[in-house]
């Protein structure tokens, strides 16, 4: 498996106190949001083979709808709760601890955030979320949106630099295929056919869907089942040659 260029970094700095700290339950999103992040994230398989790609789950985060925060016992108002957020060097356990992630708490602010956009949370998540999570250090910034209508911005990644936000590149693959390349992650994001995939341009193919891992796991069991099959035809005509030898008194060796 090819190693994430962000994700092979050493253990947390030591020094980040322990907290027993708790941040309050995500509040509940609306059915439009909630349908719109577990359909690209969830029944896809997405966020497992995110997670199975960037590996290193003893020092890397890999979540969605968790508060995201500056620090510790701040109001409502400065927390968030990104459709998915990565981070690497840092304290998953921590992290469940606090029930969320404290950038105080973890010594370091999420590599990436991933805003999936509806049209009741398209001007936030270009305006008063980009400035949130600039303001508290994320690197990337991404947003997807699966709609094709005149206001969709379809999928646009920004990279902070000096504490503001530039563009990174997104271009059309095809018709219906956009790509951008995070550097945080090593992978590509590309938006095909409304759908949210991850591609691995060191391998040039796709993160794998629960669809596609389990069409490949059908397809070793049947060359698996069809070797084991051919042994058995085998080893019958074996036997079958040798009593019929042996019927003709003819020693087989």
């Amino acid at each position: 498996m090819t190693t994430p260029a962000r994700a092979s970094r050493s253990t947390p700095k030591e020094g980040v106190g322990k907290s027993s700290y708790q941040l309050p339950e995500p509040p509940e999103k609306s059915p439009e949001d909630r349908m719109t992040s577990s359909r690209q994230l969830a029944p896809n398989g997405n966020m497992h083979s995110l997670i199975d790609y960037l590996g290193h789950e003893v020092t890397t985060i890999v979540v969605g709808d968790m508060p995201l925060t500056a620090a510790p016992r701040l109001p409502a108002r400065q927390r968030r709760y990104p459709d998915l957020l990565v981070a690497f060097d840092v304290k998953p356990d921590l992290f469940k601890e606090n029930r969320g992630y404290i950038v105080s708490e973890q010594g370091r602010p999420p590599d990436l955030v991933l805003e999936f956009a509806s049209l009741s949370t398209r001007a936030n998540d270009n305006g008063e979320k980009r400035d949130f999570y600039a303001a508290i250090g994320v690197q990337e910034y991404w947003r997807f949106d699966e709609t094709d209508d005149s206001e969709s911005v379809r999928l646009v990644g920004e990279t902070l630099v000096e504490g503001v936000y530039q563009p990174l590149p997104v271009n059309p693959v095809s018709e219906s295929v956009l790509e951008g390349y995070s550097p945080a992650l090593n992978l590509c994001l590309r938006r095909e056919d409304g759908d949210l995939r991850f591609y691995d341009r060191d391998r040039q193919r796709y993160l794998p869907t629960i669809s596609e891992e389990r069409a490949r796991a059908d397809a070793e069991r049947i060359r698996a089942n069809t070797a084991e099959q051919q042994a058995r035809q085998y080893l019958q005509r074996q036997q079958e040659l040798e009593a019929l030898l042996r019927e003709r008194g003819i020693d087989y060796v």
